[in-house]
């Protein structure tokens, strides 16, 4: 049997302020070493805290009004367990047509000597997805002979991750993986459409 390394989780929880009861029993249920968040939402005065775990954000950059007007949107988090040494907090947004949010740590698991990068992002569906700072993360951790680990949502549709069908968001993401020679993880569908009871 294969030993497991590291407990990684995701999850788009499509705002996380309403959500704080499911993310503790996500993280009780579970025990990740770190829980990766997706359309966060969370803005200035939200407060994430949870007792085991620290809690890294990028929250999405919006006006006043525009949140006002258009409601919160995108953002990320990482939450880390508890013991974990944080050697680098490294985060990044863009604006515009190519909005999105990303965070990337350096860690060294408690009981481990070694450093890791965990690194999730968010782009909305309608956006172009820019993989430039996500790439040079990569880069940079191949150089530091470093394990990374990327999980997000970026609406990138491919067959080799088990979403169909191709989108450019798809083969932009592919494009990535095949120049940096990165391996990718499936998992099962993981979110159900309530009034099709389909999955993808």
């Amino acid at each position: 049997m294969a030993k497991t390394l590291y407990r990684l989780a995701q999850w788009n929880c499509r705002g996380g302020n309403t959500k704080f009861v499911e993310i503790e029993h996500l993280l009780n249920d579970l025990a990740p070493l770190s829980l990766f968040l997706n359309e966060s939402h969370f803005y200035s005065l939200s407060s994430l805290q949870s007792s085991a775990y620290a809690t890294f954000r990028q929250d999405r950059v919006q006006s006043p009004e525009d949140a006002l007007a258009n409601g919160l949107g995108g953002g990320v988090a990482l939450l880390v367990k508890n013991g974990t040494a944080v050697l680098r907090e490294n985060r990044h947004n863009y604006t515009g047509a190519k909005l999105s949010e990303w965070i990337a740590l350096d860690i060294i698991p408690e009981s481990r000597t070694a450093a890791i990068r965990i690194i999730t992002g968010y782009c909305p569906p309608d956006k172009d997805l820019d993989t430039r700072w996500l790439e040079g993360q990569f880069d940079e951790a191949a150089r530091l002979n470093m394990p990374c680990f990327f999980a997000g949502d970026l609406n990138a549709r491919s067959p080799l991750w088990g979403r169909e069908p191709w989108n450019l968001r798809g083969t932009t993401l592919n494009n990535m993986l095949n120049r940096l020679d990165l391996q990718v993880v499936k998992s099962p569908p993981t979110r159900l459409q309530i009034n099709t009871g389909t999955m993808s």
